[in-house]
C-alpha cells in the first residue's frame, strides 16, 4: 500500500510540475502511469500467488503427474500423462524440475506457469 501511495504522490507532483511549466511533457506522465500500473499488477500477481501457495498440491500416480491449486474450482498448474514421457524422454527432466520447484520454490513454479 505504501508503494501505491508514494507513486500517487509522485504522480501528483509530476502533474503539478507538468501543468505549471510543461517541461516534463505528457509522455513522462504517461510513462509514470505505466510504471504505476505495472507495479500494481505485479503486486496483485504476487498477492494472488502467495494465496495459492498454501493450497498447492502434488498428485503422482502410475498414469500422470499433476500440480494444482486445490480450490473450489481446481487450478491446474502443470499436468503430464505417461504417454508424453514415452513420446519424448526430455519431458521427464521438465517434470522433475517442476517437482523440485514444488518443494523448494513454489512461488517460482507458479510464476513460471504464468498464474
Amino acid at each position: 500500500m505504501n508503494i501505491i501511495i508514494n507513486i500517487q504522490t509522485m504522480q501528483k507532483k509530476v502533474h503539478g510540475h507538468a501543468d505549471s511549466t510543461e517541461k516534463l511533457g505528457r509522455y513522462k506522465v504517461d510513462a509514470l502511469r505505466e510504471i504505476q500500473y505495472n507495479m500494481i499488477e505485479e503486486w496483485n500477481r504476487d498477492m494472488k500467488i502467495d494465496n495459492m501457495i498454501d493450497k498447492l498440491k502434488l498428485s503422482i500416480d502410475q498414469e500422470c503427474l499433476e500440480i494444482y491449486v486445490d480450490a473450489d474450482d481446481p487450478i491446474h498448474v502443470v499436468y503430464w500423462h505417461i504417454d508424453e514421457v514415452k513420446d519424448d524422454e526430455s519431458v521427464a527432466l521438465i517434470m522433475a524440475k517442476a517437482v523440485q520447484l514444488f518443494y523448494t520454490d513454489p512461488k517460482q513454479l507458479l510464476k513460471l506457469a504464468q498464474l
